[in-house]
């Protein structure tokens, strides 16, 4: 009987070791989806980084994707998103002089190589980089508002759900005038360890997009935007998030909105428009 017990446990410990192996190596399968190429109605910002060709959809731009106002905002979307699902959208609620730049994080559209966290992040420098030197040589940067005061070159960033952690890593190395967060975390290691609580995921994970670390490095006007429903980021992540900022921001909660769906409330869209328009 003792035998047959202590086999039983070696069984067990080699499943739990094979298992935690495999999801050590397969985790940024399990993180990222990357979703094919399927627009052709906007025009595309392309960059090039270590991996190659990174793209980003232009909405209210010209035709190159140079933006036609001083102010831009840069999209981040979830693991799973094909951010054309959001252009739409957002060429609706955002104001027709502020451009807009959706960004397909590698893997993603026709951006190549493979998402990680450090890649992403290094890719949302980039974009930020190239769309601020934009603004700077766009002619419309010196034409006045009707008080006859120059408009300030300003770029926000809007994230949501993984994106969030690309967004607040970007705002706290840029200056980025207002941040909104969809659906957002404290951290995915946080998120992570309540799914596969059987593992150190401090020790196995190799993106943890700790945005709660972050927060205290941001200067921006923040918006959490929340799904009170979420089925895959409790919103109880979105409240130690707001604690972490330890300072006061806009959080704003869609009481039956899920994960997925929270943008199809009017409430939400609303609600991001008149941040972004303020």
């Amino acid at each position: 009987m003792i035998k047959a017990m202590g086999m039983g446990l070696v069984i067990l410990l080699a499943l739990y070791i094979i298992a935690g192996v495999g999801l050590y190596f397969a985790q940024r399968h399990l993180i990222y989806y990357p979703q094919p190429f399927t627009q052709e109605r906007f025009p595309e910002l392309t960059l090039e980084t270590a991996d190659g060709l990174l793209t980003a959809i232009c909405v209210n731009t010209d035709a190159s994707c140079q933006p036609i106002g001083p102010r831009a905002i840069i999209y981040f979307g979830g693991n799973a998103e094909a951010v054309i699902h959001s252009a739409s959208l957002l060429q609706r609620i955002i104001a027709p002089e502020i451009s807009v730049y959706l960004v397909n994080y590698r893997g993603f559209g026709r951006s190549a190589g493979s998402p990680s966290e450090p890649a992403l992040i290094q890719d949302a420098l980039a974009v930020y980089d190239h769309i601020h030197q934009q603004l700077q040589s766009t002619p419309t940067q010196s034409v006045s508002i009707q008080s006859g005061a120059a408009q300030p070159l300003t770029i926000d960033v809007i994230g949501r759900s993984i994106g969030t952690g690309v967004a607040s890593a970007l705002a706290s190395q840029r200056s980025v005038r207002k941040l909104a967060l969809i659906t957002p975390f404290d951290s995915l290691e946080a998120v992570a360890q309540e799914k596969f609580r059987l593992y150190p995921l401090r020790l196995l994970l190799k993106d943890s997009f700790c945005n709660d670390q972050r927060a205290t490095q941001i200067d921006s006007q923040v918006l959490l935007l929340v799904a009170g429903q979420d089925e895959m980021i409790p919103p109880r992540h979105a409240e130690r998030l707001k604690m972490a900022f330890n300072r006061p921001i806009d959080y704003t909660t869609i009481d039956s909105a899920t994960h997925n769906d929270i943008m199809t409330y009017s409430q939400a869209q609303e609600r991001l428009q008149q941040f972004m328009s303020d």
